[in-house]
């Protein structure tokens, strides 16, 4: 791998892809359990998502974004590296420390593991057949493992159904012509119109193919009819069946890269060209007048032609929460709260702080409302704690309330329930949410008697 760079190359969420063997889309993933192995077939799942967290000095922990929990050796006695702590732990010198020191290769693209604690490589272990591919350190390791990275931050996840509109606000559609060819192009400005929503497909390596709702036809940006005059210009004409593997025509293949909130561009696989919006023409009669289609032919980013607006085309949404995963939250960024009084007579005071949620993570009181999609709910609730404080004669009380306050994050999941425009209805099972809030808890008092 020549020289190994420090771990501050490493983005700050990643995907690690195997470098080995005949599974080139395997990634590491995170089972129900903890253990960490190459079993994961997709880059956009839950399970592939790795937040690194750098601890300084080319060191860093890396926590698990599906069970929240951190790499660790699983006990004291055993060198199977697992997702499995629930807290940083940064003592070198015990055996659950979460420090891992990342080896970045000269062009970043892969890295290998060294446990900072034992001082030893993270290998895999091929051989034993319930551990096939898993982490570990040696002497059960049986390889080195070094992992392709995948920076989590390149990835764009769009919605299943999405419409595409320009920065004049016109919506990508189809126009049939040239012998049935369906041409894609912008048309018009209502977001409900047949014809306007995509259903969108992910491979395993987090590439998009994109799906007319109307046609049932895929877009591709070759000519089905090999005209030379319309090479490049993107059509919706591509049958594909096999919605269970990736298709193989890498001229159907886009990447998404983000240019703003809300605003997209499309990046063609096989020629690495953004799609761009191109004005051609159309002839009818003795009138000649003007079409605007999408051509992959951009070489920047920063061409406006090639910026497309992501709308959502629903009528209504309706989510329904149907499961908190608190074996998967975690409490952060905790922090002391002390409020003092100073009495000179006995009093019993009750100290109000407004927080989210409830001393610990627990399921509270139901919340039905209506918002904003792309936005945030915030609910707060008033927690009190009463002390008595008895203050002897000729006394002064300083009394010290004392709690803490912590952030917390709780996976959940949902069912998702889309009315579209015509009329249809779409239903979703997804396990992607998370409940952010801020808790207050482990209240206690402080006094301090003093001379009046």
């Amino acid at each position: 791998m020549g020289n190994l760079k420090a771990m501050v190359h490493l983005p700050k969420c990643v995907a690690l892809k195997a470098t080995y063997g005949d599974a080139p889309f395997k990634y590491l993933g995170v089972e129900d359990d903890g253990k960490l192995a190459y079993s994961t077939d997709k880059v956009v799942s839950e399970q592939a998502k790795f937040a690194v967290e750098s601890a300084g000095n080319g060191i860093a922990h890396i926590r698990s974004c599906f069970n929240n929990k951190y790499w660790v050796r699983s006990s004291e006695s055993e060198n199977w590296i697992v997702a499995a702590a629930k807290d940083p732990v940064e003592d070198k010198t015990a055996w659950n420390c979460t420090l891992f020191r990342a080896n970045v290769s000269d062009d970043g693209k892969t890295v290998k593991f060294v446990h900072v604690q034992l001082g030893k490589n993270v290998g895999r272990r091929d051989i034993a057949s319930d551990r096939d591919m898993y982490l570990c350190l040696e002497p059960l390791a049986t390889a080195e493992d070094v992992s392709t990275v995948v920076d989590y931050g390149t990835i764009v996840v769009l919605p299943r159904y999405i419409a595409l509109k320009d920065q004049n606000g016109f919506f990508l559609n189809t126009f049939e012509f040239l012998t049935s060819i369906h041409f894609v192009l912008f048309m018009n400005k209502d977001v409900g119109q047949t014809g306007n929503v995509l259903e969108i497909f992910t491979t395993r390596d987090g590439h998009i193919y994109l799906k007319s709702v109307t046609l049932g036809l895929f877009w591709r940006t070759k000519s089905p009819s090999h005209d030379p005059a319309i090479e490049g210009v993107t059509t919706c004409t591509k049958e594909y069946e096999d919605e269970e593997n990736d298709p193989t025509d890498t001229d159907m293949l886009f990447s998404v890269a983000s240019v703003a909130k809300g605003i997209v561009a499309l990046r063609h696989l096989n020629t690495n060209k953004f799609l761009e919006r191109i004005e051609g023409s159309q002839r009818k009669g003795s009138i000649v007048e003007p079409i605007y289609c999408l051509n992959r032919t951009s070489n920047t980013i920063t061409n406006e032609a090639v910026h497309l607006r992501v709308v959502e085309p629903i009528v209504k949404r309706e989510v329904n929460v149907f499961e908190f995963h608190l074996d998967r939250a975690r409490i952060y960024s905790r922090k002391p709260l002390t409020s003092s009084w100073a009495v000179s007579t006995s009093v019993s005071i009750s100290s109000g702080i407004p927080v989210i949620g409830e001393i610990s993570i627990e399921i509270g009181a139901e919340y039905s409302e209506q918002y904003d999609m792309g936005g945030s709910v915030e609910e707060s609730e008033q927690v009190q704690s009463t002390f008595t404080v008895k203050v002897p004669p000729k006394k002064k009380a300083t009394v010290s309330a004392i709690a803490t306050r912590g952030k917390c994050d709780v996976p959940y999941s949902y069912d998702q329930v889309d009315h579209m425009p015509n009329g249809d209805i779409k239903r979703t099972t997804m396990s992607d949410g998370v409940y952010t809030g801020v808790n207050a808890y482990n209240f206690s008092s402080r006094v301090r008697y003093e001379p009046l």
